[in-house]
Parts: C-alpha cells; structure tokens; sequence
C-alpha cells in the first residue's frame, strides 16, 4: 500500500504543474490572440480550480465526482475554444495605443476625445488589420485640410456611424476629406460621424443646437446622413459600452418625443461578463446573432431621418438632407429590409443617393472594404466622394425658407 504522505506529494506536484501549465497556456492564447478569445483563459482557470478542489475533497467522494466532472466540463470548454482560434476564427480585437477614442458626452452619450491624435489598431491572432491614427480636432471631430474658399459647395456636413467617421483610414482618406478634396477643398466639411452613431443622435444634435453653434445658419449646409439598415437596431439598443443614448419614441400625433434616455447595464461587473461572454466563439457559433429590426424601428428611422431634414431646412434657409443608403449585398441586414427602409425613404420625398448606383454590384467586398474588417477602404470612399459631389453639384437650394418649417 502507497503511504498517504507519497500520495499527496504526487498530486500536489501533479496538480502544481497542471496549474501552472494553464496559466502559462492561457497567458499565450491571451497575448497572441490578443484577448479575442477569452474563454479560453476562462475555462482553463475554472479547470485548474475545480481540479483543486477536486484533490482537497478526495475523501468525499460525491463532492469529488461533482467537482471533476466540472474541471472536465471547463477544460472541455477551453479547448473548444482553442481549436476555434487555431482554426482561425477568432475576434478581432481593437486597440487604443495611446489612449481613449471614445469619451462620454452629456449629449449623446459619447463622442470622440479632443484634441487628441489616437492611434488604433486592429488585430486578429497573429494579422494586423489595420493600423491608422485618427486626427480629433478640439470638438471631437475628425480633421480634414482647412478649405481655400466658399467654392459652390457652401457646407456639408456628414453623419452617420463608423462608415462615415472612416474606421480603419487614415484622416485624409475619410469620406468627408475626400469629399472636400474632390470638390477642390472649397466649402467647409464636418464629419460627424461617430463609432455606433444612427440617426437618433443625428436629430439629437440638431435638437441641442450643436450643429447651429458650429456651422453659420447663413451659409448654404448640405446634411449627408449615411445610412445602413442596421442602424435600426441602434435606435431600440439599450446604450453601448457603458454610455447612455437618446431615445426617441413616435407620438399618437406623429411627432417624436425625447423619451428617457437609454441607461446601460447597472453593474460595471454586470456590463464586462457580458462582454466576455459575447466573445465566445462557442456560443457565437451556435447562437449566431439575428437580425431584430421590424417594420416599425424601420418607420421610427425613417422619422428621425425627416425630423432632422425639417430642423435643418428650420435653422438654415438653402439647405437639403441627403440620404446615402448602403443598398449593397455587403450589408449585413436582410434585403427585404433594405427595400423597405428606401420604399420608406422615396415615401417621405427624402432624397436618396443608392450605393448601388455607384459601386456596382458588389461581389468581390475585398476590392471595397477592409478584409476581416468590414468598413469601406479608402478607395471606396474617393468613388462615393466623387459621386456625391455631382449629386451635391447641382442640388437647388433656392427654395422658399418656409418649405421646411413646421
């Protein structure tokens, strides 16, 4: 019989190196993958503990089977995990360098830092993405070149989410420098865009005057709103990142009221586990997301979209709002949707500029977007910058300043 003391040695240097060993395999997944699969660190460590408490329980034996059958369920878990980033499915993760893009905002919930150059990076296992540094201005906006005259573009500005705040490329490769370099850097051009922006925060803006106290109500302003049939979504989420966001709701009346805003989870504990779990490649290939949207979300868009033209063209007497709809196969909605957010859209007499109509058919998304990445190149930005302009180009603003009041 194997002396007790011999039997204990063993499995504490057994237990020692299994320990030991998934910390130092979960420290290398985590810094090689760069955290895009942390369960994998999850289940080893709920493993080795599980494991641990399996050996100090050795003398009850229904405790000992329960906690061995967890450990196993853990490990189990991890390596599923593992083998789905070996197999090169991990999420890719993005990095601020040198500190934080995003900054809670009283208004919007969030918005870029100021006076900041960021620089941000994009990686998946072993690949860099991208890599580009985002030049902020002192009201958190995205920099283009200074214009050298009024030209007869008057001013643009542009709003939307990371299409239009141009994730991925470099400042002069957004599509609002690109717009005011093809228009021969004449006109003055904002770029409101903003990482998960949708219309709501486009009509909040307006409604809180901070597009009037940026841009001269004197001068002729151009909106371009950059529209995906996703940001639907974006208008019935409960806030992101731990930021709050406006949230409108359509009266009996018709009109929009600013409801309650949108308060994120309550825990900051609550809002990480979250966001660990939704990073499980498991999961995500079991339960992959679905889409939510349904007629009225797309009708609440469509209202916040008109809202905001009626504002605009209240505040400024030759002004239009132009809608550019990702209508394209690139868009991760369905089509069916697509077709009623533009039936929607033509039904309101909103001006509309279609991807399609300057794309193309989209068949080959590597010549158009950032592979493993999803957002517009610089080069598909220089084709709708040229597109738009000759849309913009032969806009008549000499309406009557009444066409747009209440």
């Amino acid at each position: 019989m194997q002396p007790k003391g011999g039997l204990t040695v063993r499995m504490v240097v057994s237990w020692a190196g299994l320990l030991g060993g998934a910390i130092a395999t979960s420290a290398w997944l985590m810094v090689r993958t760069t955290l895009g699969a942390p369960l994998v660190f999850v289940g080893l460590l709920w493993s080795a503990v599980l494991g641990y408490a399996a050996w100090r329980s050795r003398r009850r034996p229904g405790l000992r089977r329960c906690c061995l059958s967890l450990a196993a369920f853990g490990l189990a878990w991890a390596l599923a995990e593992a083998t789905l980033v070996i197999s090169g499915r991990a999420i890719p993760r993005t990095d601020q360098v040198n500190g934080p893009l995003l900054v809670p905002d009283p208004v919007l919930g969030w918005s870029l830092a100021k006076s900041r150059r960021v620089q941000v990076r994009k990686t998946r296992m072993f690949e860099r993405i991208y890599e580009t540094t985002y030049t902020l201005d002192d009201h958190g906006q995205r920099s283009c070149p200074q214009p050298t005259g009024d030209g007869v573009i008057g001013t643009v500005s542009f709003f939307g989410g990371s299409f239009t705040m141009g994730t991925g490329v470099a400042d002069g490769l957004t599509l609002p420098c690109q717009f005011q370099e093809v228009a021969g850097r004449q006109g003055q051009i904002y770029n409101w865009g903003v990482a998960r922006f949708g219309p709501h925060h486009m009509l909040r803006a307006f409604e809180a005057g901070l597009v009037e106290q940026r841009v001269d109500t004197s001068a002729p302003h151009i909106a371009i709103y950059q529209a995906l049939v996703e940001h639907c979504q974006r208008i019935q989420a409960p806030g992101w990142m731990g930021f709050f966001e406006p949230a409108y709701v359509t009266l009996p009346s018709g009109d929009l009221a600013l409801t309650e805003t949108k308060q994120p989870p309550p825990s900051t504990v609550r809002w990480s586990v979250q966001g660990i779990w939704s990073r499980s490649l498991l999961l995500n290939g079991l339960w992959p997301s679905s889409y939510q949207c349904d007629a009225r979300d797309l009708r609440l868009m469509v209202d916040l979209i008109s809202e905001s033209r009626r504002r605009l063209r209240r505040s400024y007497a030759q002004s239009e709002l132009l809608v550019l709809l990702w209508d394209t196969p690139a868009s991760l909605a369905p089509t069916d949707l697509t077709k009623q957010l533009l039936d929607l859209l033509t039904d309101r007499s909103l001006p509309v500029v279609r991807i399609s109509d300057i794309l193309g058919d989209v068949t080959e998304p590597s010549r158009f977007f950032i592979p493993q990445d999803g957002h517009p190149t610089g080069s598909t930005h220089r084709r709708i910058a040229q597109a738009l302009a000759e849309v913009v180009t032969r806009l008549d603003l000499n309406r009557p300043s009444s066409s747009g009041a209440p």
